[in-house]
């Protein structure tokens, strides 16, 4: 999946880059909802807020699916803590770091590893290392 400026404004520079959608995704029909939407914004059935955005009221449609998985505690926002949760899950399976960094969009620690390019194929290798959740 990739975030691209041209599709939609983005939060930062380094907000642009390429997601591998991991494999239980694609088991779930991820791609075929994608093939089957029309051009324009993939969740289009999503009313925009206030800000004339569909983030706003995307944020509010995932907080209840993920409290109806159990997340109850009213101290923890369901969507605020994503980047922490791939991150621990980086680290329970060992995904290699740096790629890590690519797919949360964080930067790099030294200089040298800002040289070369991040593969897609290794960026799907690492993410799918992660198992899939039994819901």
């Amino acid at each position: 999946m990739k975030l691209d400026p041209e599709a939609g404004s983005l939060k930062t520079s380094g907000s642009e880059r390429i997601i591998p959608v991991h494999p239980a995704l694609v088991e779930n029909g991820f791609l075929k909802f994608v093939a089957a939407t029309k051009s324009g914004p993939l969740f289009a059935s999503l009313s925009p807020d206030k800000f004339g955005k569909r983030g706003g009221n995307g944020t509010k449609v995932i907080g209840r699916f993920v409290r109806q998985l159990g997340l109850t505690d009213p101290r923890l926002s369901p969507n605020h803590s994503w980047r922490h949760r791939i991150k621990t899950l980086g680290r329970k399976f060992a995904l290699a770091p740096d790629i890590l960094n690519a797919i949360t969009g964080h930067s790099a620690k030294s200089d040298g590893d800002t040289y070369g390019e991040v593969p897609v194929d290794a960026l799907l290798r690492e993410i799918s290392k992660i198992p899939k959740l039994a819901l």
